[in-house]
This record gives C-alpha cells, structure tokens and sequence, in this order.
C-alpha cells in the first residue's frame, strides 16, 4: 500500500495496492505532496499540479514535466539531469544545488525562483523567465538563454561562459560587476520580434 502525505504529514493520496510511483504518474494534483528522495525518474509528470510540493533530493532525471506547476516547490538538491519542464511554472521554486545538466526547459516560468549552486550545463532555457531569480555560484556553462528575460537576477559569481545570450534581457554591467563569468560581449541586437 502507498500513501502520500503533504509536509504537515496529512495524508493526501491513499491507494491500496499501487506503488508511489504508480500514485504520482496517475495524479494530477499533488499541490503540498512530501516526495523528498523519491526515485521519479522518467515518469510523466506533465500538466500535474506540484505547487509547493517537497521534491528535495528527488531522482527526476528524464522526468517530462512540461506545463507542471511547481510554484514554492522544493527541488534543492534534486537530480533532474536530461528532464524537460517546457513552460512549467516555477516561480519562487527552491532548485538550490540541483541538478539539471541537460535540461529541456523553453518558455519556463522562474520568477524569484532560488537557482544558487545548480549545475545547469548545456540547460536548454530559451525564453524563460528568470526576472528576481537568484542564479548565484550558478553553473550555466553553454546554456542557451536566448531572449530570456534576466532581469534583476542575482548573478554574483555564476559561470555564464559559452551562453547563447542573444536577445536576452539583462544589465550586462551588473553581471559584471557581481563577478558573472560572460565569454562573449554583450549583444547589441535587439530582441526578436515574437509573431501572433
């Protein structure tokens, strides 16, 4: 038998005779769900509803997460190497120290998201949102975070080297200044034009 509880230890999802995994890949709203340490890898988790939900040292590696909501979310030390997350919705989610090398993650949502000491090599980012988002001692080597929005994002002593930063909204000044790591000069293009 598998049961889920929230943080507060309240069981919120009771199937007898399903594993955890079975549990969460059939559920759609696991809003507060304690799934710290939990081995989730590959499971389709797209459009499912993880607002604040512990995910803290989770295996998502290869996860499929796009749409999800996982706003508040705790992903600190997660593993989510390879996952895509296509326009998931992680504003003021905790991703401190996780993994995600690799990552899918066009158009997502990381307002005020804390992104401090992730390792995010080659993380494919293209039109995200990461305005107030703190990406301090950030490992972003070779990202592509073409025309994503960077504004005011705490950057002190993050590893931008290799970045695809064309279009992105930034004060490159700032970046430097915080000891942003930039391989390449600022862009003096202007940001595409999105078409309707």
């Amino acid at each position: 038998m598998a049961t889920i509880r929230n943080r507060d230890g309240k069981t919120i999802i009771d199937w007898p005779g399903h594993t955890v995994r079975q549990i969460i890949e059939g559920a759609a709203d696991l809003r507060g769900a304690d799934l710290h340490g939990q081995d989730l890898h590959g499971l389709d988790l797209t459009g499912a509803d993880l607002t604040g939900a512990d995910l803290s040292g989770a295996n998502l590696t290869g996860a499929h997460m796009n749409d999800a909501w996982l706003a508040g979310a705790d992903l600190s030390g997660a593993d989510m190497t390879g996952a895509s997350l296509h326009g998931a919705h992680l504003a003021g989610a905790v991703l401190r120290g996780a993994h995600l090398d690799g990552v899918q993650m066009y158009c997502a949502d990381l307002h005020e998201a804390d992104l401090r000491d992730v390792a995010a090599c080659g993380a494919q980012m293209a039109c995200s949102t990461l305005i107030d988002a703190t990406i301090a001692g950030a490992n972003l080597r070779d990202a592509d975070l073409s025309s994503t929005d960077l504004c005011r994002a705490d950057m002190t002593g993050a590893d931008l080297s290799g970045c695809d930063l064309t279009g992105a909204f930034m004060d490159y000044e700032t970046a430097d200044a915080l000891g942003a790591r930039l391989s390449m000069p600022a862009p003096d293009t202007p940001a595409p034009e999105i078409g309707m």
